[in-house]
């Protein structure tokens, strides 16, 4: 998908950036807040949702933040969202992403196969690639008593995850607030603005490129670090429109989607009316019955 413009003075270049998280692998975007960390992921999101369909590519969203993925939410390539103010869909959603990794390692030892890939060309089955995209991690606070619940699930997707098409793409305000563990198995590092300059350095080394204090303005490595300005999800410049704008690709992406879609976490709403039975999905179906 295209994800930004690449700043190339040695070559007095500036070229797409196109982003693959079947080659990038697992990825994470650093930036100080208000600076484009989960505009990125917005980004990444809609695109991925523009050419691929829901069978192909699926999402658990996870927001820590300010509900900066939340105009994601009705996408039908969306299994669900959760906040940290959720704490049994939280867990839900954990348990759910730590089955899914299980289901497969054991379906591929079942056909001898070392990765997504070869399941599905041995199998001819196949399996939508599930990305799992956490907004705001350092969110969640060292005190937080599910933390290491947290973290355990994440690891196991970023050691584990890749080979079996189970991605991990996350933003985060500080280099600090991410495990040594958690780093050495994210692939692809994408830096924004940094407060503390010296973050910079820990991630891009000395060859990094200065920063401008630009949202979406930052630098990614590829053979040496490379400036990089990241595209908005949809062509509007103007704060006061954005918001609308992104809502009407999210509806037109929703209402063209006449497959199936993958289940949601099962909840009880807040308030169980009448009204909110009977519109639910499972309901609707056992009427059809």
């Amino acid at each position: 998908i295209p994800l930004g413009l690449l700043d190339i003075p040695s070559q007095q270049a500036q070229k797409p950036y196109n982003f693959s998280v079947l080659e990038m692998g697992h990825t994470i975007v650093f930036a100080s807040p208000g600076y484009g960390k989960s505009t990125t992921l917005q980004t990444i999101v809609l695109n991925l949702s523009r050419q691929n369909v829901p069978n192909q590519v699926q999402f658990n969203l996870l927001d820590f933040g300010t509900n900066g993925l939340l105009p994601l939410q009705d996408l039908p390539h969306v299994i669900d969202i959760v906040s940290l103010e959720e704490k049994e869909k939280l867990r839900k959603m954990m348990s759910r992403i730590s089955d899914e990794i299980d289901k497969r390692k054991a379906l591929f030892k079942k056909y001898a196969v070392a990765n997504l890939s070869q399941f599905e060309t041995k199998s001819n089955v196949k399996l939508p690639v599930l990305i799992n995209v956490l907004d705001s991690y350092d969110g969640l606070s060292q005190q937080d008593q599910r933390k290491d619940v947290i973290d355990n699930v994440l690891i196991q997707v970023l050691r584990e995850g890749a080979a079996l098409g189970i991605y991990l793409v996350m933003s985060a305000s500080r280099v600090g607030a991410i495990r040594m563990n958690m780093m050495a198995n994210i692939q692809t590092k994408v830096v924004l603005f940094l407060n503390d300059e010296s973050e910079v350095m820990t991630i891009m080394g000395r060859d990094r490129v200065m920063q401008v204090a630009m949202p979406g303005r930052g630098q990614i490595i590829l053979d040496t670090p490379t400036a990089i300005q990241i595209f908005l999800p949809v062509y509007e410049l103007s704060e006061e429109n954005y918001l609308e704008i992104l809502q009407q690709d999210v509806d037109e992406l929703n209402n063209s989607w006449h497959g199936v879609r993958p289940p949601k976490i099962p909840m009880l709403p807040e308030e169980l009316t009448v009204k909110a039975f009977e519109i639910s999905t499972e309901i609707k179906d056992w009427y059809s019955e």
